[in-house]
């Protein structure tokens, strides 16, 4: 199975294959704008250095967030136009499931919301979600501690606890994918029997002024 891996709901836009769980190819850039103008060629880029045609995708898998309420739209719009077009399935991957993909520990997934706060899921050391996501601030998830953290927003929070003299309580874990379209493939590869909707996760209203 031939899969094509988006993830553009960070501040960063990234494209992957994947055949069988096996990574063929990976193109990624760090840009807060400009997504949906690299998105594409860097789909063209991500099927050349796998030696396939886009038209071979058998999948599409897609982050639905939460995370920049534009890059999750832009990335959700590209992976059903694209599913539509070949008439293939689209599935959709949490970022917080794509953050606690491969950790192998017990760990908070914290991401980060351009806010003081954060949003955060705690997740078992089988990548299982023991709660639903919410949004956080570093003072209501101090009652939580010790524990171990990853996600884009896992160092500001550790910043935040060093600074009221508790960092030694928090553990940063280094993710398996940085870029997170790799672990959104692989996550999709593994859930292709029972597959998300893709479908965004927006944990609070967007920032509109009418």
């Amino acid at each position: 199975m031939l899969i094509l891996s988006l993830n553009v709901a960070t501040d960063g836009c990234a494209a992957a294959f994947l055949r069988d769980g096996q990574v063929l190819s990976l193109v990624s850039q760090e840009c807060a704008v400009g997504q949906a103008e690299i998105l594409i060629p860097m789909i063209l880029q991500a099927a050349e250095k796998a030696g396939c045609s886009l038209k071979q995708t058998d999948m599409v898998a897609v982050a639905r967030g939460p995370g920049s309420f534009t890059g999750v739209r832009i990335g959700l719009a590209a992976a059903k136009g694209i599913g539509l077009a070949l008439n293939k399935p689209v599935v959709g991957v949490t970022n917080f499931e794509a953050c606690a993909y491969n950790l192998k520990k017990k760990a908070w997934i914290v991401l980060e919301s351009k806010r003081d706060d954060y949003y955060a899921q705690p997740f078992d050391e089988n990548g299982k979600a023991l709660a639903a996501p919410s949004v956080m601030t570093a003072e209501q998830m101090k009652e939580f501690l010790p524990f171990n953290v990853a996600g884009d927003g896992a160092r500001r929070l550790k910043e935040e606890f060093d600074e009221k003299g508790i960092g030694e309580k928090i553990t940063l874990l280094p993710l398996f994918d940085s870029s997170g379209a790799v672990a959104v493939g692989l996550l999709a590869f593994e859930k292709r029997e029972v597959p998300q909707p893709p479908e965004p996760v927006y944990l609070r209203p967007a920032d509109v002024t009418l």
